[in-house]
């Protein structure tokens, strides 16, 4: 993969030279901050004696070192036009090293203008991942959550107003997860089709607009076997995991004061274990992002609630029946970025997410309440210009501040 993205850059700079102008965009950063919980460890559980367990071992606190960058370079032929970026992030413990986390990945992407009112466009993708997590129960390291992904997708947008936009999307993923000895990795396939449209409109001095996303996902594991309803999964005449989801989310946007905007959103999701809806689930989530910006400052919070409904797993209790499974997760995000001067920003973030189950007994196929939280602040430089003829032109800033990575589907 490190050896396509060097070609395809070069044929990018030689196209630069000899037929024109291509545009470059270059960002890096350097954070700092503490992370406490890495692994998403539960804080207390009660074991199948009633006996009440905290201050689990892998619950760590440690400081971290991060640096990441991104690169990308974009050509227009007319109606053409190509960009390939690369990105990636490292992420070093203080002392807990065998957390250590990175991400690489390269993107080619291609766009044309049929006409005023469509637009198409495709791009393929590579990225490899090193995530270190837990098993279920917070209890032992794994290594299961690394991965190598290749991508591809494809979309088409309609604009038959300059304040109406539809975008059809068609994406197919294949990622292919490390295992430990003995254990079924989580590689799968992935496709997915998505439709959205969304209005825009003016209402006095304030902009607004309302998007509508419907999504379908199928999802097919490779190697991992069912489940049936009653949680087992060790027949070997099984089938494999596969499950769909069906999606809708409703997003409004306001602009206020030509510096703030505010961005309620809600969405409903269905997932459906295909063998016997042991994973099944009906979703709901509500969030809430702010945001601020001006010259030199620029400020997003976002706050996101989830509840999610199983439909056949129970949740394990000392006593009585044994209610439906539930996950409740509060997901609260600060993002701030000042520059200093042009191209250089002081950069901050701080995440917190709470789990909540109503599983109270120790069980090896549900996952626990936890908190977890991250702060870390830094710099980032950002550059922009111009290959014309051999030269370098511009210069113009870019903001540094990026989401470092996400976090898998339970």
């Amino acid at each position: 993969m490190k050896r396509l993205t060097v070609i395809v850059a070069g044929v990018f700079l030689l196209a630069g030279v000899v037929y024109g102008q291509t545009e470059y965009d270059l960002s890096t950063f350097y954070l700092r901050g503490v992370e406490n919980n890495i692994f998403h460890s539960p804080s207390s559980y009660i074991n199948n004696l009633g006996e009440t367990l905290t201050e689990d071992s892998l619950i760590q606190s440690d400081g971290l070192n991060g640096f990441g960058w991104d690169l990308e370079l974009k050509r227009d032929f007319g109606r053409h036009r190509l960009r390939l970026e690369q990105d990636g992030w490292l992420r070093r413990y203080g002392s807990y090293s065998t957390a250590n986390q990175g991400d690489y990945q390269a993107e080619l992407k291609y766009d044309y203008d049929l006409n005023r009112k469509i637009d198409l466009g495709a791009r393929l993708q590579g990225s490899k991942t090193n995530k270190i997590g837990t098993n279920v129960l917070g209890e032992e390291l794994t290594k299961t959550f690394s991965y190598a992904e290749t991508r591809a997708d494809g979309y088409f947008e309609l604009r038959p107003t300059r304040q109406n936009r539809t975008k059809l999307d068609f994406s197919w993923r294949n990622k292919n997860y490390a295992s430990d000895p003995g254990v079924e990795s989580l590689s799968h396939r992935l496709t997915d089709l998505g439709i959205g449209s969304k209005q825009d409109f003016q209402l006095g001095t304030t902009t607004h607009n309302i998007e509508l996303e419907l999504n379908w996902e199928d999802k097919a594991y490779r190697d991992r076997t069912a489940t049936d309803s009653t949680g087992s999964s060790r027949d070997i005449t099984y089938p494999r995991r596969h499950w769909q989801y069906l999606s809708a989310q409703l997003t409004y946007g306001l602009e206020l004061f030509r510096h703030w905007t505010v961005e309620p959103s809600f969405e409903i999701t269905r997932r459906n274990d295909l063998f016997q809806d042991y994973y099944t689930y009906n979703q709901v989530e509500n969030g809430i992002d702010l945001g601020y910006e001006s010259n030199r400052l620029a400020v997003d919070a976002g706050f996101k609630s989830t509840n999610r409904h199983y439909l056949v797993r129970t949740a394990r209790q000392l006593q009585g029946p044994e209610p439906d499974l539930v996950y409740k997760y509060h997901r609260y995000t600060l993002e701030a970025s000042y520059a200093i001067v042009s191209g250089v920003f002081l950069t901050g973030e701080y995440e917190h997410l709470a789990r909540i189950t109503n599983v109270t007994v120790e069980t090896m196929r549900t996952r626990r309440s936890y908190n977890y939280s991250r702060f870390n602040f830094g710099v980032a430089f950002g550059l922009q210009g111009v290959f014309h003829l051999g030269d370098i032109r511009g210069g113009r800033n870019k903001s540094g501040n990026r989401r470092h990575g996400e976090e898998e589907r339970d």
